[in-house]
């Protein structure tokens, strides 16, 4: 049995706004993350990253895996695809039982049997537009990165 933690944040402020005004002119909680949905689309996952990593080489590259709407409640369940590895597509290990000062390292690409692969993490998210909250949920196997999280909305 997979065991999950929770954590729930209040969404203050989701949309487009007037300067000193704080009516809403579109883009509130659904809105938003129908939009974000339709963009993904039927994209492969290398391309739904929403900025260049090119221009923006020190953040962590983050993908779109998975989302899914329930259209009863109107909530979405999200997988965003934390990269764990360098500009090159790799990833580097050190030896559990290695020497403290030794240089010795595995070396994963971005190849695996032939097949381009991209190295990470899942983070997963629920949001309820209805309660104007986003939950995100920790498996033993997955993280939680809400920075990440909101650097993807604010991009998409």
């Amino acid at each position: 049995m997979n065991i999950g933690h929770l954590n729930f944040f209040k969404v203050n402020k989701c949309g487009l706004y007037k300067v000193n005004d704080n009516n809403t002119y579109g883009l509130e909680l659904s809105e938003t993350f129908d939009l974000i949905q339709d963009w993904v689309g039927t994209k492969s996952l290398a391309l739904t990253i929403p900025w260049d990593p090119k221009e923006k080489p020190n953040r962590s590259k983050c993908y779109c895996k998975d989302i899914y709407k329930d259209e009863n409640t109107g909530d979405f369940l999200i997988m965003l695809w934390k990269s764990d590895t360098d500009s090159t597509g790799s990833l580097l290990g050190a030896s559990e039982d290695g020497e403290i000062g030794s240089s010795s390292v595995v070396k994963y690409t971005n190849s695996y049997r032939g097949k381009k692969v991209i190295w990470g993490r899942p983070c997963f998210y629920w949001v309820i537009p209805e309660l104007e909250t986003i939950v995100s949920i920790k498996f033993d196997h997955s993280i939680c990165d809400s920075e990440l999280f909101q650097d993807y909305v604010h991009s998409s």
